[in-house]
């Protein structure tokens, strides 16, 4: 066999190189492999997408900062103005407040929605007579705008945590809702055939069927929705709130503070990359085998 047809696919391979063997005579007769270094294909998939997204990174900071050459610092900060704030408000604490009051708030408006939306679609798409009747109801809200209920969730809750939390599930349940019943709807008609004709029920298609099928689609919702959800926090924390992302860029414009402004935009772009890479990361440990590559 010569070496352009030695090929296939392991866990790890030898970075040798082939040599011919050859006799005075007759020239080459064969090919010998002479092994050298084992390289892991494991270690190289995963350390070749963290090295491209780390240059993507350091690319857009460079971009950045030159960008910020072009501009009055007080309309557009640097890069290196921005981080520099970045780690003086880490080292005081001030930061960490405003975080963690965002995250509560998101994580708690996106669980409820997403528990919401999930039970909401799997009932709606599984069950005719459900969607007939929900279904101009789901259409009419889905084209309201979430924001557009700040004020009446702000007269109803108060100016509290409640009607924050309230227009963050309201902006995450339609987005979960809807990946849902795409999942539902998208399964082949010749598996439910199939599982009737070995005598599976209505109890049993829907476990061993329907919600594996749908595992995919659930969790492409619940990172969309995580997303709106984020997009819901800022408005819901701009118009009444006295801590959290949202409050801390809406009242940074009134002293014309765009590094805090800047930060606060830099701060979101992190937790949400972070809390969207841990929900892959728990969804893939926990239903890998449902999730497509």
């Amino acid at each position: 066999m010569s070496p352009s047809s030695a090929s296939g696919s392991s866990a790890s391979w030898p970075t040798g190189r082939w040599s011919s063997l050859t006799t005075p005579c007759s020239g080459p007769i064969g090919y010998r492999y002479e092994a050298g270094a084992v390289t892991d294909s494991s270690t190289l998939r995963l350390g070749r997408p963290a090295a491209i997204g780390l240059i993507s990174i350091v690319g857009g900071l460079v971009l950045w900062q030159a960008a910020a050459a072009a501009f009055d610092n007080v309309l557009f900060p640097s890069a290196t103005d921005t981080l520099q704030i970045f780690f003086a408000q880490a080292l005081s604490g001030e930061l960490w407040i405003h975080i963690g009051a965002s995250l509560a708030r998101v994580f708690a408006g996106w669980a409820a929605g997403g528990l919401l939306g999930v039970a909401l679609g799997l009932l709606i798409a599984s069950f005719r007579p459900v969607r007939d009747f929900f279904e101009p109801t789901i259409q009419f809200l889905r084209f309201v705008p979430a924001i557009a209920w700040i004020t009446p969730f702000t007269i109803w809750a108060g100016v509290g945590e409640v009607s924050k939390v309230m227009l963050i599930t309201y902006g995450v349940t339609f987005m979960v809702m809807l990946n849902t019943m795409t999942g539902v709807f998208a399964i082949a008609p010749n598996k439910l055939r199939a599982a009737r004709c070995f005598g599976a029920g209505h109890a049993h298609i829907f476990l061993y069927v329907t919600l594996p099928a749908t595992v995919p689609f659930i969790v492409t919702g619940l990172r969309i929705g995580l997303g709106n959800g984020f997009m819901m926090l800022i408005a819901a924390e701009m118009l009444a709130s006295d801590e959290g992302l949202g409050f801390l860029i809406f009242t940074s414009r009134l002293y014309m503070a765009t590094d805090l402004i800047f930060l606060g935009i830099l701060a979101l772009g992190t937790v949400g990359l972070i809390c969207d890479y841990g929900i892959q990361a728990v969804f893939k440990r926990g239903f890998g085998r449902y999730l497509r590559a």
